[in-house]
């Protein structure tokens, strides 16, 4: 749908839902809660939860570019926008299934 090229990351509230600022132009910016797209990752209480919520704070520690590309418009039954969020150009829902944080999943809700 769209791309987002001017994101901050204020918090990861775990490892697939995070809280992004975006800068819109125009002195115009909006803050979210965004789903990662295509992975479900361990929710905090599980007992991998808190390592792969660990996995991507250190992704974004020294991130000099984040992307945010949407799926589809309109927020999920928690409010959150599901997208696809790149990180210095890696996508970050293939980068925590790859390293055994989470398990590829679609949702078209």
């Amino acid at each position: 749908m769209y791309q987002y090229h001017h994101v901050k990351i204020l918090r990861v509230i775990d490892a697939d839902t995070i809280e992004v600022s975006i800068n819109l132009g125009f002195k115009l910016t909006r803050r979210d809660k965004v789903r990662l797209y295509g992975c479900n990752a361990y929710e905090l209480r599980e007992p991998k939860g808190k390592a792969a919520k660990n996995f991507v704070v250190d992704m974004l520690k020294d991130a000099q570019n984040v992307m945010i590309e949407t799926h589809k418009s309109g927020n999920d039954k928690y409010g959150r926008y599901l997208a696809k969020v790149f990180i210095d150009g890696v996508d970050l829902s293939a980068h925590l299934i790859e390293n055994g944080y989470a398990k590829p999943y679609m949702v078209d809700k």
